[in-house]
């Protein structure tokens, strides 16, 4: 058993569920503690000592392993460091007190199986006796006495598993009013699936001429049952008294749901009569899968793997949730398929409970995108929808949510079945949650065309993870002046490039939106935009709207660059402007009639979140941050600047002492050839190496003039580099200490 460690609050900062499952663990191990505790002094003598195993699940469940028939190894975990000290002494205490507990553990043994080990074990003995030569008249008898016994004793135990056997095959057959193995040949019949393969096909139905009736064992579904008819009897989720309904006309059989119950074909709900054929996937519950066996005369085997796993992935697919083309396509969606193919029975399981304890909450599957919040975020995950029919609120689960929330409504039903009353308050409720804002969907604005200071104003469609409409939004960029009106039609620009180092204002604008799904399922509920532009830390907010059809937002933000950078003009061209569109939640009117709901619980949905709401003074902050960026940006590539000027001039200097040498040695060549003026001709010996060296004076001349003047362009350059370098920084300095002033203010 692997124990969860003890849960520090204030060291983790759990909130929500996380918080209440570390109290759960710690509440759990405080008992197992008092068990260990009360062991320990039993162990030490004292009578009379309680034993608290029935004060958690964790010690029911360890009873046998602490205080039973067993051999028990606890290894405690602790850590070195200073700043655990506290809870290393403690797991030191709490190893100790264990160490104080003993155990009389015996090894379980039938009393057959004891007797046969103890003739073998003499058996041995007195055969190693035999070998030696030590074994006299009554040993030797003895010998062949226990040899006999254990024969006879070996062959009852043989004649009884076989009488054993021969009499489940008997009670078998009978099953049906006849030879079952005989009529599985001949006759239609239903087994079972099961998630694990050893259980699947254990479980057959043989279908009767007639009719037969499916309904709940617990229930009176034999009793309703009209005389003549047959009944298959199951138990569990999501069946009803009377649920389905086979009819049987020769070899051909019908199936049907009673009512309104779900009875699933081939992965799709049936609402009336349908005809089966051989191989059909008939689903009754969650619990319930079978696969249906034609007469013999009607089978055609399709060689099929008719397994859980394909009735799973057939109902997902039969819900949209996958398709058949994913398989294989990337590790990724082949991870979404498994999560929706595992998860799927579980939904089901949730509902049904829901349905029994009549909750009035349904949960389905989605696939959430992260590319409706950041297009360069490809990443998807599996989330559950929980959809409140009471109150209208709806929530967005995440995958370990769910699965701890399951475990949660299970432990719930338990008590249910156990008759103990299963009133809770909200904030225990697995199946509620405070509140939230709910995603909708997302418009995409690219902003290229502000690149060329072209105007963007488009009614656009709200798409949700599916990539369904959700509704239509306004939304506009308006290039213009520093006084927010609008450039007129000849001020755009030909190349981007051409706004570089030059003051960039525009206007982002979102008037209203229409035909929001969101508000015509309830129309108390609310909606609000989210957003973030450029260097934005925090998304930006329009108001929230409720109550109205059709919300008007009034949204104008103005945005000024004072120097456009290369950076800037990137973003423009390659990234998109996400505007995220919440819905807020309705006021839950229904939910005010219900015991133990604060009165304020409705009234406070209504209220805009101010959880992650970006204030006034938060939008200063980032717009001046976003100047600070562009100033820093520029003030990097001022220095890279000069930096590569600098390593320019290294290479001049290096070129001209490079010159230097080269004309010294020249000199000392000039000098030694005076001594020999005249060749054996008598021509001018000197001649062609004078002028070989003018030349050379003169191309070297021509070199040390331009080496001047570079060495003058780059130093001049640097200057000027260096004096903007250092302007920049003072700029950058004093809007700095501006900010820190207005948050400190703030």
């Amino acid at each position: 058993v692997d124990l969860a460690g003890s849960e520090r609050a204030d060291a983790t900062g759990a909130t929500g569920d996380r918080l209440k499952e570390g109290s759960a663990i710690n509440q759990s191990l405080s008992t197992l503690g008092n068990v260990i505790s009360a062991l320990a002094e039993r162990a030490q003598g004292k009578s009379n000592v309680l034993i608290p195993y029935r004060d958690s699940v964790l010690t029911k469940l360890l009873h046998n392993a602490l205080g039973g028939n067993s051999r028990t190894i606890m290894i405690a975990a602790i850590s070195p460091a200073a700043i655990n000290y506290d809870e290393t002494l403690s797991t030191l205490r709490y190893s100790d007190r264990a160490k104080q507990i003993q155990n009389k553990a015996v090894v379980n043994e039938s009393p057959t199986d004891k007797l046969i080990r103890e003739l073998k074990e003499e058996n041995a003995r007195l055969l190693s006796l035999l070998q030696k030569g030590g074994l006299n008249e009554d040993m030797k008898e003895r010998l062949a006495f226990n040899q006999q016994e254990l024969q006879e004793m070996e062959v009852a135990w043989e004649q009884r598993l076989a009488e054993a056997r021969t009499q489940w095959e008997k009670e078998v057959a009978s099953i049906g009013g006849g030879q079952l193995a005989t009529r599985l040949t001949k006759e239609p019949y239903l087994k079972n699936i099961n998630e694990d393969p050893q259980l699947s096909g254990v479980i057959k139905h043989v279908i009767e001429v007639g009719r037969t009736v499916v309904g709940r064992a617990q229930s009176a579904a034999g009793k309703t049952a009209r005389k003549g008819e047959n009944v298959i009897l199951l138990s569990g989720l999501s069946i009803h008294d009377e649920h389905a309904l086979f009819v049987r006309k020769g070899n051909k059989v019908s199936v049907s749901p009673v009512k309104n119950c779900q009875v699933v074909v081939n992965g799709k709900a049936i609402l009336t009569e349908r005809e089966l054929q051989d191989e059909d996937r008939i689903a009754l519950a969650p619990s319930h899968l079978y696969v249906f066996v034609a007469a013999a005369s009607e089978r055609k085997s399709s060689g099929r793997i008719i397994d859980y796993e394909f009735v799973q992935t057939e109902l997902a697919t039969a819900q949209g949730l996958v398709s058949d083309g994913e398989a294989g396509r990337s590790p990724e969606l082949q991870k979404i398929r498994e999560d929706l193919v595992s998860l799927l029975p579980m939904i089901s399981e949730a509902n049904a409970i829901a349905d029994e304890l009549k909750k009035n909450v349904h949960m389905d599957l989605f696939v959430k995108s992260g590319a409706s919040h950041d297009l360069a975020d490809r990443s998807k995950k599996v989330m559950v929808r929980v959809s409140d029919g009471e109150t209208r609120f709806v929530w967005a689960w995440s995958k370990a949510k769910f699965i701890n929330r399951k475990f949660l409504m299970q432990e719930l039903y338990e008590k249910y079945l156990n008759g103990e009353d299963v009133t809770i308050d909200r904030d225990k409720d697995p199946f509620w949650d405070p509140p939230e804002d709910y995603f909708l969907g997302s418009v995409y604005i690219y902003l290229q065309s502000l690149a060329y200071q072209i105007d963007i104003d488009e009614i656009m469609s709200i798409t949700n993870y599916q990539g369904c409409e959700e509704g239509m939004l306004q939304v506009g960029v308006f290039p213009c002046d520093g006084k927010g009106q609008p450039l007129k039609e000849d001020q755009f620009v030909a190349q981007p490039e051409e706004l570089l180092d030059t003051r960039m204002d525009f206007l982002i604008r979102i008037p209203y939106a229409r035909g929001v799904k969101w508000l015509q399922d309830d129309p108390s509920r609310g909606v609000i935009c989210k957003y973030k532009f450029y260097t934005d830390s925090k998304k930006r907010m329009t108001k929230a709207v409720f109550r109205t059809m059709n919300p008007e937002f009034n949204y104008n933000k103005q945005f000024t660059i004072k120097a456009v950078s290369d950076n800037f003009l990137t973003y423009l061209s390659d990234c998109a402007l996400v505007i995220e569109v919440w819905g807020k939640q309705g006021d839950g009117v229904s939910v005010r009639s219900v015991p133990g709901l604060p009165a304020t619980a409705a009234a406070a949905s209504s209220a805009p979140s101010t959880a992650s709401t970006t204030t006034p003074g938060d939008e200063r902050i980032m717009d001046a941050l976003m100047v600070e960026a562009d100033w820093k940006r520029e003030q990097k590539r001022l220095l890279d600047e000069i930096e590569r000027l600098k390593q320019d001039n290294l290479f001049l200097s290096v070129e001209k002492g490079a010159l230097e040498k080269e004309v010294s040695r020249t000199t000392l060549r000039d000098t030694s050839a005076t001594l020999r003026t005249t060749d054996s001709n008598g021509g001018d010996l000197y001649a062609p190496l004078l002028t070989a060296v003018n030349q050379f004076i003169s191309h070297d001349r021509d070199l040390r003039q331009r080496a001047t003047k570079g060495d003058k362009d780059v130093r001049k350059r640097c200057d000027a580099q260096q004096s903007d370098a250092n302007r920049i920084a003072l700029e950058a300095s004093k809007l700095v200490s501006t900010l820190r002033e207005a948050v400190g203010k703030r």
